[in-house]
């Protein structure tokens, strides 16, 4: 368990995790911020193994922002070519000029059973509630808001699907407004979505 996180300089958890490696289990707390220019999660940056069962904290929203236009945040991780599955991220997330995922910003492996909840106005140029971008699977995932702003153009699940995308779904109790377009699964799909 992470007490609390502030990134002044791109430094996650994990690098990376390699083929074979098992992160499971590891809840984060507090806040994480990328003043970098660069993108970055706070868990890992290449995830090549299995992340199973991690968390930003449910208890007390976990806050992620980052300031730098050329940057981009997730909340697990910022590449998965490996599996994530039932992972979450809950609470803010705030990339105001750069690109934002919930779980992972580029997906390229698994994505199974993970959801981002947030409990107020999200705020990305870019962004997909579990990933930015899906280059292979993504299902038995959500993306829960309470919220009614969403600053940017939003993908509920995936801003942009090139593969696969399985028994997804957003899920608002209140209406959903976007300052400029928004997807309900996807923005922009060149694939399957089913």
């Amino acid at each position: 368990t992470s007490p609390g996180i502030t990134n002044e300089s791109r430094i996650p958890i994990f690098t990376s995790i390699a083929a074979g490696g098992v992160v499971e289990g590891l809840t984060l707390k507090g806040t994480f911020t990328n003043n970098s220019n660069l993108t970055t999660s706070p868990l890992c940056d290449v995830n090549r193994g299995v992340i199973k069962d991690c968390r930003t904290s449910s208890s007390s929203s976990f806050t992620l922002s980052s300031s730098n236009s050329a940057s981009g945040i997730a909340g697990i991780c910022v590449t998965n070519e490996g599996t994530i599955t039932g992972c979450s991220h809950n609470g803010t997330l705030t990339c105001s000029n750069g690109t934002a995922g919930g779980i992972c910003l580029n997906n390229r492996g698994t994505i199974t059973g993970c959801f981002m909840e947030t409990p107020g106005r999200i705020a990305a140029k870019w962004m997909g509630g579990i990933a930015y971008r899906n280059y292979r699977t993504v299902r038995s995932s959500y993306f829960s808001a309470s919220m009614t702003g969403v600053n940017g153009i939003f993908g509920g699940i995936v801003y942009r699907n090139d593969q696969n995308v399985q028994n997804c779904m957003l899920y608002s109790p209140s209406q959903i407004k976007s300052g400029k377009s928004l997807g309900g699964v996807v923005y922009v799909n060149y694939a399957t979505v089913d």
